[in-house]
This record gives C-alpha cells, structure tokens and sequence, in this order.
C-alpha cells in the first residue's frame, strides 16, 4: 500500500510539472518543497514530465498560438484586425510593460524551460545508477529537453530582445538578452538577463548537449511530433543563420534535411492544401506540435484566430510577392505558384480567405498541428547562407532554392533564378514571405536583415532597434530582472 501510495504521488507530482507559477515567472510552485529527485525517480515518472514540457510548448499563450502569431502581426504582411481584439495591441504597436500577451509569453516561455531545467536535472541524477535499457531511455528524453529549453530561449530571446547580428553591420551581443541559466532556478534564487550573446552561447549549449545525447544512442526513435534529431540539426540551423554563422548553418541545415527524408511537395494546389487540413505528419514536416479534436481549443486555438476571428495576411502587401517580374498594373497576372490559391482562398476553395495554413480539420476548423521546423525552411537557410557568406557558392544557392522556389511551376531550373548575389539575396527575402507567412519568421526576418518596414499608417519604422519590454510583473517580483531601457523609444511612429 505504501509503495502504490508513493508511487501514485511521483507521478502525479510528474503530471504537475508544468502547473502554475507565482509572482514571478521564473519561480515554480509545483513542487512545493520537494526536490526534481522526489518527483522523478523512473523514467515513466520522465517521459510523464517530458510529455508536460511538450504540452507547455503547445499552450496558446506561447508556441500554440501567441508567440507564431506575434512573429507576423507584428509586421508588415498581417490585416484585417476589424473582426477581433486578439493580439490587438501588437498589430497597433500600443506596447505597454502590463500588456497580456507579452505577460503571458513570457510567463509560459519559462515555464517551458523551467519544466525542462527540472527534467534535466532529475534524469542527470539517475542516469549513473540506471540500467542500460533505462540509461538509453534517459538519453532520449535529456535529448528532447535540451532542444525543447533551446527552442524556448530562442523564440523569449527574438521578442525581449535586439536581434543579436543585423545584416553584417550590427552586433547586438553585449546588449540584454534573457535569463538563461542552464540551471534549475528556485523559489528565493536571484537571477538576472543575460547579454543577447550570452543567451545564444546557453541555447547552442543545449543543442549540443541533445546532439550528443542522440548521439549516445544512435539517433532518435521519436518522430516528428518530437524534438527528433533532425528537428535539433534543424534548430541549430536557424540559430546559426540568426547569429550570421553562416558556414555552420548550412551544415546544420543539411544535416536535418538528411536526416529527416521526406520531400517538398511541389506539383498540384490539392495536395500543398491537404497538408494544412490534415492533423497528420506530412512530407515536409520536421517537427510540428501537434492539436487534436479533444484539446477543446476553441476560441484559444491559432486556428480560430486566423479563421472565425478574421486575422488574415494583408493581401495587399503578400500578393505582390506572387506576381511575375513582368506584371504589369491594371492587368489581371498568371500567378503558377501552388501556394498562392490558399493565400487568396484559405484553402477552402472558394474566394472569402477561411484560415490559410491554419483553416483546420474537416470535423473542427479551430484543430490544426503547428509548424515550427519544415524542410522549406531548411533548403531556404542553406540558400541565404550561402549568398551572405564570403565563402559560399552562389551555385549551391540557387540548387538550394530551387527545392523550395518550383512550387512556382514558371521556375523549373536554376536558370529561372536571380545570377547576381543582390539579385538572388532579395528573391530569397521574398521567398520567405511565400514560403514561411502564418508561421511566425517574419518579425524575425525582418530585424537579422534591418529592414525599414513601412506598413499600415506608421512611418518607416526601423524595426531592427525595437523589442518587447519586459513584463512589470517580472520586474515587480524582484527576482533581479531589469527593464530594458529605452525600449519605447524605438517604437514606430504614426504618420
């Protein structure tokens, strides 16, 4: 009886992980009192508490919604905020440090990497006395929740912070970043902001860490509804090409594409659509969160927010992106590209966009998986890579770009592409928009390249100097976090 007592309460404290936080975001409350050792003593007990990192990952106030949904409302290539006061404030730019959803990012960000600190921490203390069987089970899960607590940190980094390089000609390193430890940080403990570089030195040292746990074992057996090994490759990838480490970005996104298979789907508008109604791994994905019909989203799924909500891309801005070098004003374009009738229709097949990439399943429109690493992505990032790097190849670019440019079927062969390396740099940039919108880069993109953004009824707003501040409940809870200062200067301007 005391056995089944003991154990029913490690397990119960392990579905706890990832369960309400106190005044400050930065301190758990779930354990109350009890050491990661109490609480995860199996690695039942550890794939229970990975399974609540996962479901972390997936809550809409973060990577289920908020935090994709800010990376284009916040840009030039999100309209239509007529129907709904969702994410209402980020599109006007009416940033305050008591603002909702930068409250709730940041909060539920760090539950995320506090969830995996902790899981972390309890699989290093039983991995010694482990047996073999239990040891390589161990590694599998310490994989996953490195790269889960990388991915974290890199989206709370691109929001509470400056990009870290822009465009070859600013390095924001020195510059407040976020709290990244790398530890477990208890109620009482006293942290502070790491530098921007500091923070990208602590998410490449989780990446590395899941590498090398995969390595262990020889690999991952999870699939791409998990943080497999190509996802971590994928990951690196786009950390790389963020912090202009071009060499290794091309070798990190080559790796995932290798590992992964799979292929980019680039023949008919039915099928690219079928990938976006379906709850179903397809083809390209490398690693999505995944929704179901007995989530109950709702009115909080990024479906309903993109749908029934009537948050769509500006067609006026993204259409311009589909139309041939030759279109010429007044005249109605052949557009070829398969992605361009789910921009236009969302999906649906008729002409009232419904939802895009989010349009939903059959049965429910508000269920739909969540892409966060594509193939797409990859071959993109070797692309941009190799065209800003002294030692690429502007070959290599364009076969790279290819992959992802013949959904346009007017582009067959390198030939249709861009031969000079500005003429190629600025398809790619647009590329991404056709490629990655409703997915969250945008905002990303805009700041790593310094582009002055005009869009809806700002001045040209150089988006690279704005961040999101801080939220005061952190400031106010006195863990040792400080605002950045200045952050409401760089705001944009009304015209």
């Amino acid at each position: 009886m005391e056995f089944m007592k003991n154990t029913a309460y490690r397990i119960l404290i392990a579905l706890l992980l990832g369960i309400g936080f106190t005044a400050c975001s930065l301190e758990p409350e779930y354990y109350q009192g009890k050491e990661s050792s109490e609480a995860i003593l199996t690695t039942v007990d550890a794939q229970t508490a990975l399974n609540g990192v996962y479901y972390r990952l997936g809550n809409y106030p973060f990577g289920g919604r908020d935090v994709i949904a800010l990376g284009d409302v916040a840009t030039d290539i999100i309209d239509n905020m007529n129907r709904t006061t969702h994410m209402l404030t980020i599109w006007r730019y009416n940033i305050t440090a008591t603002d909702t959803y930068l409250e709730e990012i940041w909060e539920y960000g760090y539950k995320v990497v506090d969830n995996a600190s902790r899981l972390i921490d309890a699989c290093n203390k039983l991995y010694p006395t482990a047996n073999e069987s239990d040891q390589a089970t161990f590694e599998e899960i310490l994989a996953q929740a490195y790269g889960l607590r990388a991915l974290a940190q890199l989206y709370l980094v691109n929001i509470y912070a400056l990009p870290y390089k822009v465009n070859g000609t600013t390095d924001n390193g020195s510059t407040p970043g976020i709290v990244a430890t790398g530890t477990v940080i208890n109620p009482g403990d006293k942290v502070s902001r790491n530098s921007v570089a500091g923070t990208y030195e602590q998410i490449n040292a989780d990446i590395e860490q899941a590498l090398t746990h995969y390595n262990n074992i020889g690999g991952s057996s999870v699939d791409q509804y998990y943080m497999n090994q190509a996802a971590i490759y994928a990951l690196k990838a786009r950390v790389a090409l963020y912090e202009e480490d071009f060499e290794a970005a091309i070798e990190a996104a080559q790796n995932a594409i290798d590992l992964r298979g799979g292929s980019i789907i680039t023949t008919s508008v039915n099928e690219y659509n079928a990938m976006f109604t379906s709850t179903t791994i397809n083809s390209e994905d490398i690693f999505t969160i995944s929704k179901s019909l007995t989530d109950n989203l709702s009115a909080n799924s990024i479906g309903t927010l993109f749908s029934n909500y009537g948050l769509s891309p500006d067609e006026k801005a993204i259409v311009k992106y589909f139309y041939p070098a030759d279109y010429e004003e007044g005249t109605e374009p052949t557009i070829e590209d398969i992605r361009y009738p789910l921009l236009i229709e969302g999906g649906n097949g008729t002409t009232s966009y419904r939802g895009g990439k989010y349009i939903g399943i059959a049965e429910n429109a508000a269920v739909c998986n969540i892409p966060v690493l594509r193939l797409p992505e990859q071959y993109l990032i070797i692309a941009e890579a190799n065209v800003r790097w002294s030692g690429g190849s502007l070959t290599d670019a364009q076969q790279a770009l290819l992959e992802v440019a013949k959904r346009n079927h007017a582009i067959q062969s390198t030939a249709d592409l861009p031969g000079t390396r500005d003429e190629l740099m600025a398809f790619i940039k647009d590329e991404r928009v056709r490629e990655l919108w409703m997915e969250g880069h945008r905002f990303a993109d805009l700041r790593r390249w310094g582009d002055i953004v005009e869009m809806r009824t700002f001045q040209p707003f150089d988006i690279a100097k704005f961040c999101y501040p801080i939220p005061n409940k952190e400031i106010n809870s006195a863990a040792g976090v400080t605002q950045t200062e200045n952050w409401a200067a760089a705001l944009p301007v009304g015209q």
